[in-house]
């Protein structure tokens, strides 16, 4: 038991050294991730990603993440209209134009970056699945650092 809980709660510190690299840094220089659902942007960006979007001047080509009726979307800037302060947008896997434009303030930002897979971690850990593993996980460090502490008293009596 004692090896059992050396090494789990190594993972487990290391599991939230890698949760707060990919989430809390990335807000700290004030970019916002989202993921990537579907595979409209493939290949480029593919399904399952996380896209790191920070908030700037809006180019030609630029890959955009937009609020459309609830939902956040990230496509390419295909077109502008300076005139109805709106742009126009393609995933670059699909065929044609968006059927609609996007206002400018419905944009969150540029796509800055993009890592791959990590998105279906953080939709698994939304799901009820993943917070009952989340929380065993917890649990079980909880009880492995109780355990630590225990042994360790126990040792320090004996002598």
């Amino acid at each position: 038991m004692k090896e059992f809980c050396k090494y789990y709660t190594r993972f487990f510190v290391f599991c939230l050294v890698i949760i707060g690299m990919f989430t809390f840094i990335p807000m700290c220089f004030q970019y916002h991730g989202y993921v990537i659902e579907t595979g409209s942007m493939e290949p480029l960006i593919s399904t399952g990603s996380v896209v790191y979007v920070k908030e700037g001047d809006i180019q030609l080509n630029d890959i955009v993440t937009y609020q459309h009726n609830g939902k956040y979307i990230t496509h390419r800037v295909v077109g502008i209209d300076e005139v109805n302060r709106s742009i126009i947008t393609k995933g670059d896997a699909n065929r044609y134009n968006d059927e609609y434009k996007v206002a400018i303030n419905d944009v969150v930002g540029k796509v800055e970056y993009s890592i791959p897979m990590i998105g279906m971690v953080i939709v698994y850990l939304q799901s009820l699945e993943g917070k009952i593993t989340a929380t065993l996980m917890t649990v079980l460090f909880f009880v492995c650092s109780f355990y630590s502490e225990r042994k360790k008293k126990h040792e320090s009596k004996k002598i």
